[in-house]
């Protein structure tokens, strides 16, 4: 496990073996809209991080929403 970004309270985590989903709390409709607009923003480095920890590489950050 290893944390991609932390913006407005939100920690964004990428898990090699996990979809995407919350995986503890409640994420409120905002909350998640946000973490789609940032998905979206970030989805070729989002790509990049998921090939590296498939090879058990160490998971550079991504910058959070402005």
């Amino acid at each position: 496990m290893s944390e991609l970004s932390r913006f407005y309270g939100l920690i964004i985590r990428m898990y090699y073996d996990e979809s995407l989903s919350v995986l503890k709390g409640y994420l409120p409709a905002r909350a998640l809209a946000l973490v789609v607009e940032w998905g979206l923003l970030h989805r070729e480095e989002l790509l990049a991080r998921w090939r590296a920890a498939e090879n058990y590489e160490e998971l550079l950050k991504i910058d959070p929403l402005p």
